[in-house]
């Protein structure tokens, strides 16, 4: 196994283990609220198109 393929192997196995922490240690509507406010940081950084008038 190559370097490259042992990092990518360690960031998965974290990632995987953080999301299962983050889970069991917030709750949904701590999980939500955080999701509203990087909704608004991606719509005011420019990295989400802005909405479209109906």
């Amino acid at each position: 196994m190559s370097v490259r393929e042992k990092a990518a192997t360690t960031f998965d196995k974290h990632r995987r283990e953080q999301i299962v922490r983050i889970a069991r240690t917030t709750t949904p509507a701590q999980r939500l609220a955080w999701l509203e406010e990087m909704i608004r940081l991606a719509l005011r950084t420019g990295a989400l198109p802005k909405r479209r008038s109906p």
